[in-house]
């Protein structure tokens, strides 16, 4: 459950995350052919940064996937790993992790079943998501003014119609 006020996203949690993809139709892919781009696993919590471009949006992206089939052991909903090495192969693209045995997190990693479920049903949302100049996410918390005025800073002017956006914390 979340409210808002003075155009803040927020909820009662300390880390909030909003994933912004770029409704505008990704034209230079083929910048990408025939390389290789590589992500690491990270610790995503509620640190204010801004994540964007392929290999870091990549690495939210995988850390997520691995981070909730980790927390969702027990289910039988997985996300596949692999399910994004062959969609990017498909456009002469691999991707490689450089720090496979290390400490990762994504903050409320059980909130990004919506985003995971648009990216994973929708393959133009994926490459959206990775290769649009315009998409990013935007990492804070609620217990800080310079984040919550980072957050306004990059949220607020957002046109809501030409982004999907995908909001985390509880």
């Amino acid at each position: 459950m979340f409210n808002i006020r003075k155009s803040i996203w927020e909820t009662n949690s300390s880390s909030t995350h909003a994933i912004c993809i770029s409704n505008n139709s990704v034209n230079n892919i083929d910048y990408y052919d025939c390389s290789t781009i590589y992500y690491h696993l990270g610790e995503y919590g509620w640190a204010t940064e801004m994540l964007s471009g392929a290999t870091e949006l990549l690495s939210y992206l995988m850390t997520t996937i691995k981070d909730y089939n980790d927390c969702h052991a027990d289910d039988d909903l997985k996300y596949d790993e692999n399910y994004i090495a062959d969609i990017l192969r498909k456009y002469n693209i691999e991707i490689e992790c450089y720090n496979t045995d290390c400490y990762y997190y994504v903050d409320h990693v059980s909130d990004s079943k919506e985003w995971l479920d648009a990216i994973y049903n929708d393959e133009s949302m994926l490459l959206n998501y990775l290769f649009s100049a315009d998409s990013f996410i935007i990492t804070g918390n609620d217990n800080s003014e310079e984040s919550e005025e980072y957050i306004k800073e990059h949220i607020d002017d957002i046109d809501t119609s030409t982004y999907n956006i995908y909001y985390k914390g509880n």
